[in-house]
């Protein structure tokens, strides 16, 4: 078997992978709606997760003064895991590409919540800084 470089231990080949294979992660923990827990977010106030043959989508929701904004659905673009032996998504990355902006959404779950930090960059010429949110999401019963 070949040896494959790692930059930290965590890293490193594990005996019962070999190169080339990959495993397959559930994404159970991550399918669902869920909502913002800070009720008076002007950011994103919600997100449903499902999957499309096979692919991780996700809609996400943005604050209106009287109803949300629909981003549509996008699909996934990264599914991880928490370590290389780990079969469980954890943690995706997606994009949404409007006419005046781009976001990326960096998700990770931890302690049963879903944290999504976004990355919002205005392409419109408007002077407004780019900038970072995070926020906290609670899965629908």
């Amino acid at each position: 078997m070949s040896s494959v470089a790692y930059k930290k231990i965590q890293d490193r080949e594990i005996d019962d992978l070999t190169l080339g294979e990959r495993p397959s992660l559930s994404l159970e923990a991550l399918i669902g709606t869920w909502h913002n827990t800070n009720t008076d977010s002007q950011g994103i106030v919600k997100v449903i997760l499902t999957t499309d043959n096979g692919q991780l989508t996700v809609q996400a929701f943005g604050a209106g003064q009287s109803t949300l904004h629909d981003w549509q659905t996008v699909v996934v673009d990264d599914v991880y895991a928490s370590s290389l032996s780990s079969q469980a998504a954890i943690s995706y990355t997606a994009r949404y590409q409007f006419d005046f902006k781009q976001v990326e959404l960096q998700v990770n779950q931890s302690k049963g919540l879903m944290i999504i930090a976004s990355h919002h960059v205005f392409l419109d010429g408007s002077n407004r800084s780019n900038y970072f949110c995070r926020e906290f999401f609670q899965k629908a019963p």
